[in-house]
């Protein structure tokens, strides 16, 4: 898979199988990106880190998989009906979905942190992740650099807006942290929200 470095306008991958995009001409961008039910994205990196920045819309029905030194760089509308992997294979070198802006997360789907250098983060300015409808599981951290989170909707509380830590440490902590939804342990794993010193502002609506 292959994008131009310059910013191209809507990318649609409906390939019905697995596609790598190794950022052989280095950072990519692209307007809007949709990923196909059957169709798995994998950004891969064997270099110097890379990443991919979606500037306007994501929309992903199938898999969208970040291996090792890969960075997702997201804002605006993210519909997410499938799977998206931050995925690390050790504890030295994580992958990170960067939010930028505002965005919201929607869409019934799942967002997997898969170790514990991965991560969901802010760009270091004013940026803020809304989750509704998305189960947000795993191991890693959630929040730093400047996000600010709202899980969850006061007018659709439920299950499937939920933060779960599984199988591992999840840290959630964000600069400012709103919650309508659930905040789940599960499969041995621990959840730690808030700076362990209590300097985080936390939020249960």
């Amino acid at each position: 898979m292959h994008y131009t470095k310059k910013e191209s306008n809507v990318v649609n991958i409906d390939a019905g199988k697995t596609v790598t995009d190794s950022f052989r001409d280095g950072d990519q961008s692209v307007h809007d990106l949709r990923v196909f039910s059957g169709t798995e994205l994998d950004l891969v990196t064997t270099g110097a880190p890379a990443t991919l920045t979606v500037s306007d819309i994501l929309r992903n029905e199938g898999s969208i998989v970040l291996t090792p030194g890969t960075t997702l760089g997201l804002t605006g509308e993210i519909y997410n009906s499938g799977t998206m992997t931050i995925d690390a294979a050790t504890a030295a070198t994580g992958a990170t979905l960067l939010i930028h802006g505002v965005a919201d997360l929607y869409g019934g789907g799942k967002v997997i942190l898969d170790g514990p250098a991965d991560k969901i983060v802010g760009d270091g300015s004013a940026a803020t992740l809304s989750n509704s409808g998305q189960i947000i599981e795993g191991i890693g951290t959630l929040g730093g650099d400047g996000l600010t989170l709202v899980n969850g909707s006061p007018l659709l509380f439920g299950p499937d807006s939920g933060i779960y830590a599984n199988g591992g440490l999840l840290v959630v902590n964000p600069s400012t942290f709103t919650n309508h939804g659930f905040l789940l342990a599960e499969n041995g794993g621990t959840l730690q929200v808030g700076n362990l010193d209590g300097s985080s502002t936390i939020t249960r609506k």
